[in-house]
This record gives structure tokens, C-alpha cells and sequence, in this order.
């Protein structure tokens, strides 16, 4: 039985997706030096800590399923194979087979980089901290039976020591994005476990202070900046998520088409997450098109970037036709 989908979970993750196109048409167009374009800068102070709140907030299900060594093999297991997968396959065989002129054998080094410089880090992340929830998960199953917020708190504290040690000890750039999104994720986890913090962040008053603080700090963040930075893009992607929470649980009807279509991509939005980046670095003419001229180019990047998600739409629908590449692409079981 399939499980409920949330669909306010979707729209954000529609819109998210749909950034993460936007982004690297600018980056990969080098408009206003590209990571130095105030649009680009604005959709990456939150969007993809977006995705790693939506992530947690989906995972909060599971707190109650990895219950002992057995179960958590199992999640381990389903995890390799959804993110890791699909994170290999992408990353070692599409890249060197598909549509290439060139066939080039796959090295040692090349399975190596794949783990150690993905270019899904998305994935690679997201599997690391799923393995630091599901630790959360057993040792919140035994030490806090009667799901006490305080406890968990405290559980979750205990697991962020262990990529603070390898923060210390290993590869400060890693462990640092690791550290910054493994605190979105259980952020995301706790206000869906816990009804009262929800229901604390749905108030009118959270809201229109939210949407204040993202309009005025959003601007102000650089994806070249300091801790200082590293903070603010955690009140902002915060902020972020809690206007959007407020707006994508409130879209009615009347827009049924535009919502039914955000939700599709937002269900797609692993297919089109792992396609994406082979077609954003094709497309280097908007400046040549659109010139200088900001709405302009405004309007061509946003054709570009919703043509190509329905074609990664579009190409896992004729890829999902074959269970083996469906499973070995998208880490998808029929």
C-alpha cells in the first residue's frame, strides 16, 4: 500500500526543484559573474536546506519503525539503494555511456571521487544523515519511551557529536555541510513529530514575521560569505520554510492546474535532481538571447528551466517502463 502523500510537501518540493534549475542556468550562463547574481544568491540562502527540512520532515514516520538492529539494517539498506544507487549510477555510467561520443573506462579513482567529490552531493549528504537519524531513531526508541521533547533534544545533541568529530579530526569543509544540514533535517523531523511546535509555527503572527525576516535577510546572504553567513542562511531557510509551509497548505482549487503540476514535479524531484545538471551545463546562450536585460533574461530562465523538468519528467517516465532501470537510475522498486 502506497503511503499518504503529503501534498504541501510536494509543492515545496516542486518549487525547490525548480530552483535548483533556475541556479545553475545562471551559474553555468556566468550572469553578473554568476554565484555573484543576487537572484542566484537569493535561491541559494534556503533552498536546499528546503530540501533537507522537507527530508526530515517526511522521516519523522519513521521514528517508530527502527526499533533494533534488525529493522535498522533494513532502513540502512533501502536507504543504499534509494540514494546511493542512483547517486553511483548517475555520477560513473550515465556521464560516460549516455550519448557520449567517447566511451572512457571506470577507474578506481573514479569510483572513489564518486563518494568523495559527487557532483549529487545531495544524495551523498542526505544518505549520511540518514544514517545519523537512524542512530537518533534506535537510541530514541530505548532511552525515551515516552517520546519526551526534551529527551529527544538531547538524544539528537549526542548524534551531532559525530560529525563534529569528524569536523575536528577529518575534512572541515565535509563535516561542516554536514553539520549545517543535519541540523535542517532534524529541525524538519521535530516540528513534524511534534504536534506543538507545528502548531506554534502555524500561527499568523510566526507567518508574517517569517515572510518580514526572509524579504529583509535574504538579500544580505552570499554563498562566498563567512559563519556569519552560515548562520544567517539558517534563519533564512527557516523563515523560508515556515512562510511556505504557511502558503503551500493554503493553495485552494482554483489554481488546480498550476498546483497539479507543481506536485508533479515535486514528486519527481529526485528524477529531475539527477538529470538536471547534464542539461542546465548545456545551456550556456542566455546571455547571447536575453543581453543585459534583467526580465528578459528572467523570463527565458524560467521557459528553460520548466522545459527541462518536465523532459526529466518525461525521460523517467520511458526509463520507469523497465523495472531494472528504474532501480538501477532512480533507486526505485515496482
Amino acid at each position: 500500500m502506497e503511503k499518504t502523500r503529503l501534498e504541501f510537501i510536494d509543492r515545496m518540493k516542486g518549487i525547490a526543484i525548480l530552483l535548483v534549475i533556475v541556479g545553475h542556468i545562471i551559474q553555468f550562463n556566468n550572469l553578473d559573474g554568476g554565484t555573484n547574481n543576487k537572484l542566484f544568491n537569493l535561491i541559494y540562502s534556503f533552498h536546499m536546506p528546503l530540501f533537507f527540512i522537507l527530508s526530515g520532515y517526511v522521516a519523522s514516520r519513521g521514528w517508530d519503525k527502527i526499533v533494533n538492529r534488525l529493522s535498522f539494517i533494513n532502513f540502512l539498506w533501502k536507504k543504499i539503494y534509494t540514494l546511493v544507487l542512483p547517486l553511483l549510477t548517475w555520477t560513473l555510467f550515465v556521464g560516460n555511456y549516455f550519448f557520449a561520443q567517447h566511451f572512457k573506462a571506470i577507474s578506481i579513482d573514479d569510483i572513489l571521487n564518486a563518494f568523495l567529490y559527487p557532483g549529487l552531493w545531495f544524495l551523498q549528504i542526505l544518505f549520511e544523515i540518514q544514517i545519523l537519524f537512524g542512530f537518533f531513531c534506535l537510541l530514541n526508541h530505548y532511552l525515551n519511551k515516552m517520546g519526551r521533547l526534551y529527551i529527544s533534544i538531547i538524544l539528537a545533541g549526542l548524534i551531532f557529536i559525530l560529525p563534529v568529530i569528524g569536523y575536528l579530526l577529518i575534512d572541515k569543509p565535509h563535516f561542516m555541510t554536514l553539520i549545517l544540514f543535519t541540523l535542517f533535517f532534524f529541525m524538519g523531523s521535530f516540528i513534524s513529530r511534534y504536534s506543538n511546535i507545528e502548531k506554534f509555527i502555524m500561527n499568523k503572527y510566526v507567518f508574517a514575521s517569517s515572510l518580514i525576516l526572509f524579504l529583509v535577510l535574504a538579500a544580505h546572504w552570499s554563498i562566498h560569505g563567512n559563519t556569519i553567513d552560515d548562520l544567517l542562511k539558517v534563519i533564512i531557510s527557516t523563515v523560508a520554510f515556515i512562510a511556505l509551509l504557511h502558503l503551500t497548505q493554503q493553495v485552494k482549487g482554483t489554481y488546480y492546474i498550476i498546483d497539479s503540476q507543481i506536485q508533479l514535479l515535486g514528486k519527481e524531484s529526485l528524477a529531475i535532481y539527477v538529470m538536471q545538471f547534464f542539461l542546465t551545463s548545456k545551456i550556456l546562450f542566455v546571455s547571447e538571447i536575453a543581453g543585459s536585460n534583467l526580465f528578459i533574461q528572467f523570463v527565458l530562465i524560467s521557459v528553460i528551466a520548466v522545459s527541462i523538468a518536465y523532459l526529466c519528467v518525461l525521460t523517467h517516465r520511458i526509463f520507469e517502463k523497465s523495472n531494472v532501470l528504474n532501480f538501477i537510475l532512480y533507486g526505485k522498486k515496482q
